[in-house]
């Protein structure tokens, strides 16, 4: 009984300490994405284009890499910690969606659908929906201005 109580007190060690370390790797890449500099710079449009032309090309480019993107709001939707916001592409079954921490949301800025922004964070890639002809490129721990 014993050598099972250490043997689960180890395994909780272990958890733990690995919820730490990736604890510790998130904030230190969001870190980056927000304060770091900026490897590319985009308009949103430019940016859907360039993944649904070149997928694996543009993935060994931008993904993971911090990204600058403007454009025009198309949708605003609230998501724990802060907002997801949708950026026209001129199609409207193409966006680009940023997801934006509440702390990285300046005071005072009002997010409303046709307001011209800027979102930098990390690329987390491209999903294209066939079937449906849905296309989006992800943006993470992003930080918002106006633009």
């Amino acid at each position: 009984m014993k050598n099972i109580k250490n043997k689960l007190a180890l395994a909780l060690a272990l958890i733990l300490a690995l919820a730490v370390v990736a604890f510790y790797k998130y904030n230190q890449t969001t870190e980056k994405a927000i304060s770091g500099e900026v490897d590319y710079t985009f308009t949103s449009t430019q940016l859907l284009k360039q993944y649904s032309e070149q997928t694996s090309k543009s993935d060994s480019l931008y993904l993971d890499k911090t990204i600058s993107v403007d454009g025009t709001i198309k949708s605003v939707a609230p998501v724990k910690n802060g907002i997801n916001v949708e950026l026209n592409t001129g199609d409207e079954m193409e966006t680009v969606t940023g997801t934006v921490d509440s702390t990285q949301i300046p005071e005072g800025i009002v997010m409303s659908e046709g307001k011209n922004i800027r979102l930098k964070g990390r690329c987390a890639g491209y999903v294209e929906e066939e079937m449906l002809g849905l296309k989006n490129v992800s943006i993470v721990q992003c930080s918002i201005s106006l633009n």
